[in-house]
């Protein structure tokens, strides 16, 4: 999206666009803020600490996933993708 011809000079055109892409992001922020979360998430929520998954149960999977996503990001930074 570009602004129209003649709308703006272009030294200022980016500007312009760029206030323009913060609306929905402001928008985002306002719904964020007046919108209540769900009851049945907000109880879930309580129960289930993050350092849950460092529990005996789901330590393996939790390291395993960890280094499985650190080689991802690591090939991606060697091979300069």
């Amino acid at each position: 999206m570009t602004c129209p011809p003649g709308c703006c000079p272009h030294a200022i055109a980016w500007r312009v666009m760029f206030w323009i892409g913060i609306l929905p992001a402001l928008l985002i922020v306002y719904i964020r803020n007046k919108v209540d979360e769900p009851e049945i998430y907000l109880r879930r929520k309580q129960g289930a600490p993050l350092a849950g998954i460092f529990s005996s149960g789901y330590l393996r999977t939790t390291l395993l996933a960890s280094l499985l996503a650190l080689g991802a990001s690591k090939s991606v930074n060697w091979t300069g993708l």
